[in-house]
């Protein structure tokens, strides 16, 4: 489960830095008509916008899986309570 959740968090910033630039062509580019915005602001928003998800995202998954982490903890916290003793994916600590 733990590595479900590490490529769906993968996936889901890998969707947002792709789709946000479409949107912003699609916003600044309007069918049949002249551009609203000058291309190359919308070029460097684009470029901005990536550099900033992809910091901030890099920074969030170091501190959800870190050793001793948010996902370390409530594995933990899920073991602890689990009454069989059993845990179906241990932290993986190597």
């Amino acid at each position: 489960m733990r590595e479900f959740v590490r490529y769906f968090y993968a996936l889901g910033v890998l969707v947002l830095i792709l789709m946000a630039p479409l949107q912003m062509v699609d916003s600044w580019l309007p069918a049949g008509g002249p551009p609203v915005v000058d291309p190359v602001v919308i070029g460097a928003a684009s470029v901005a916008f990536a550099i900033v998800v992809g910091y901030a995202s890099w920074r969030a998954y170091r501190f959800l899986w870190r050793e001793g982490g948010y996902v370390d903890q409530a594995v933990e916290r899920r073991a602890a309570s689990d009454p069989s003793g059993t845990v179906r994916d241990p932290p993986n600590r190597g």
